[in-house]
């Protein structure tokens, strides 16, 4: 979903001031399932009548020309938690980690894998050793394959917290990339605060990129997100956008762009169907 508009407003905005043209034929789709939500966004976008439009899914999408956006989408998706324990005959086997209830209490449960696509996806991990902790986000691909279907021509782009896959599954991340997080504040279990914690999981980029090369969409960028606003604004001109622009937005747009904070911990994947030879995107130039 699109939480309360603001991103959205702010692109129409922009839109309307400066490129008045772009903005008599752009039409804004909001993909939100949830309708308090929905009402929310209404209120933040009741400037911009006639030019918002909802849908419940992607399913419910119409094939479009134009861009698909996401941010932080994919890393809130549903994944299998994978743990890697050792065979009688000492290798390792992955199983999977289930809920149950242990003295009226939630606990883990590993249990075989019995899902051929988990099972086949597995296939393209490396080596493992025991005691080795993962997940698995097959809802992303699934995501991924019914935008293309969507897409008729234009970008698709995804930012988001994630790694290439030999990083992704690098020795020293044998605890995984699950956060839970409530308040601002990271807890120990996904057991806890149930219903008002945030659960998370970084995004396999290598995976995403795979499925979406299978389905007929290009790679057109792939940076942080601190190069792709940069490269942006060498686009645009920096000194102009700064002009007007008061000192919280300024501090906000500092905590995007720092290396020690989301400039470098968030990334940008830029894909492509039917562009033909369309000019590079300006995120990528210094990418």
């Amino acid at each position: 979903g699109a939480h309360h508009g603001e991103f959205a407003c702010d692109v129409l905005e922009s839109a309307r001031k400066d490129c008045p043209d772009f903005f008599a034929a752009l039409r804004y789709r909001i993909i939100e399932p949830f309708p308090v939500l929905q009402d929310r966004q209404s209120e933040t976008l009741a400037g911009f009548e006639g030019k918002i439009e909802w849908r419940e899914s992607i399913d419910a999408l119409e094939p479009f020309v134009g861009v698909h956006f996401s941010n932080e989408l994919l890393d809130a998706a549903p994944v299998h938690l994978i743990v890697s324990v050792k065979t009688k005959t000492g290798s390792t086997d992955w199983l999977e980690k289930f809920v149950t209830l242990n003295d009226d209490e939630f606990a883990f449960l590993h249990q075989p894998i019995d899902n051929r696509k988990l099972r086949d996806h597995l296939q393209k991990l490396p080596a493992c050793p025991a005691s080795y902790e993962t997940e698995m986000n097959l809802a992303s691909l699934d995501w991924i394959e019914n935008v293309s279907r969507k897409l008729a021509r234009g970008y698709v782009i995804i930012v988001d917290y994630g790694y290439p896959r030999d990083e992704f599954y690098a020795p020293h991340r044998s605890a995984g990339t699950l956060q839970v997080r409530a308040q601002h504040r990271l807890l120990a279990s996904p057991f806890e605060q149930i219903g008002h914690a945030d659960i998370t999981a970084h995004v396999d980029w290598t995976s995403i990129a795979e499925r979406a090369a299978a389905c007929g969409l290009q790679v057109k960028g792939s940076t942080d997100q601190h190069h792709f606003i940069t490269g942006i604004f060498s686009e645009l001109g920096r000194d102009s956008l700064w002009q007007d622009v008061d000192s919280k937005t300024k501090r906000g747009l500092q905590t995007l762009l720092h290396p020690e904070m989301l400039g470098r911990s968030l990334q940008v994947l830029a894909l492509a169907k039917n562009v033909g030879l369309a000019p590079p995107l300006a995120g990528f130039k210094f990418g």
